[in-house]
């Protein structure tokens, strides 16, 4: 088939030209496959017209393994349609934000946990979002696309019964308030809202666990937890995939930003095995040390990875003894946080 990009005249004819510099691929309920171009527009491929693509294609050797091996084609849940649909009116530089609205309308849930993570970004600012009008206004179109992902990974259930949603989101929530406020303390030279939602969204390996394989992400949470541990050590343990590689496996599936796929499959990896994009990578460093002082926050100590957390420290430009600092500074962060989430 041929495709022709609209805004920016590219024309899609091999197998290779849709592969080559393009981004975000991911199907939607109905089977239909969007993928962002190179100039950041979106394009639509209507089902039966794709039968070349699978979202696999795009995994590395180590996650096609891991794929294959646990036959996740059929247990990976979808975006829905309506937030692919949100997505690609994101994409339009020209959208008017009255479309945007009217297509949240249908999807309520997604709206209510847009404004709430918009809030949590805005809260040390004193600044109150209350509409998607006001929140396109302060942090733009591409940020509220990152959003909606995020609200519609909210979305999905856990089917998991010790590994909880709440928990796990209020985690999530924790570190990318921390990355957040990094930047804006430490005067980090790198987008506060791209590192806020990569740490955010670093663990969606995990929600496949919950989503897809409960049984193993009950296993792993309750070994983690009785024997203090970290969730990798007791991956290791039972000879389960590594999240991160899921991770990795999610971002292909859901169309998550490549810089979140980098963090999520980067967020426990040394220097020489990371990205070699030095935005992505000075990003990827906040998010491992957001991680790891999230574990110092919620009284887990035995989940620091040390040298890990040293290494980051130093290539962002920072000290212990400013990261001592800015602990003391944000220790009733967590309470901050669940207090926002229940009031949001």
């Amino acid at each position: 088939m041929i495709k022709t990009c609209s805004c920016c005249g590219r024309v899609f004819r091999t197998e290779e030209d849709f592969f080559t510099d393009t981004f975000y691929w991911r199907l939607d309920t109905r089977n239909n496959l969007y993928f962002t171009c190179s100039c950041s527009s979106t394009l639509m491929i209507k089902k039966g017209k794709h039968d070349w693509y699978a979202p696999q294609k795009t995994l590395s050797s180590e996650a096609s393994q891991v794929f294959n091996t646990l036959s996740m084609g059929d247990l990976i849940p979808q975006i829905p349609q309506g937030i692919a649909q949100l997505q690609r009116l994101l994409n339009n530089h020209d959208v008017d934000i009255k479309e945007v609205t009217y297509a949240l309308k249908f999807e309520p849930i997604v709206l209510s946990d847009v404004l709430k993570i918009a809030n949590l970004m805005t809260k040390s600012k004193n600044h109150s979002i209350k509409t998607i009008d006001h929140a396109v206004v302060y942090m733009g179109l591409r940020a509220l696309k990152d959003l909606v992902t995020a609200a519609a990974l909210r979305s999905l259930n856990f089917k998991s019964k010790l590994f909880q949603f709440d928990e796990f989101w209020e985690e999530s929530f924790v570190a990318a308030s921390l990355a957040e406020k990094l930047c804006q303390n430490m005067s980090l030279n790198v987008s506060s809202e791209e590192v806020y939602l990569a740490s955010c969204l670093a663990n969606a390996g995990k929600i496949i666990y919950a989503t897809s394989f409960p049984d193993m992400a009950d296993r792993i949470f309750h070994e983690a937890r009785n024997s203090k541990i970290s969730w990798r050590s007791a991956e290791i343990s039972f000879n389960y995939p590594d999240h991160s590689i899921l991770g990795e496996i999610a971002g292909a599936f859901w169309g998550l930003p490549r810089y979140v796929i980098v963090a999520s499959l980067n967020h426990h990896a040394k220097k020489d095995t990371r990205t070699r994009r030095r935005e992505e990578g000075k990003i990827n460093s906040v998010v491992i040390v957001a991680h790891q002082l999230k574990n110092i926050l919620f009284d887990r100590r035995y989940e620091v990875e040390e040298d890990l957390l040293n290494e980051s420290i130093e290539l962002i430009g920072l000290s212990r003894k400013d990261i001592h600092i800015f602990l003391r500074k944000y220790s009733t962060l967590r309470d901050n946080i669940r207090a926002n989430i229940v009031a949001a």
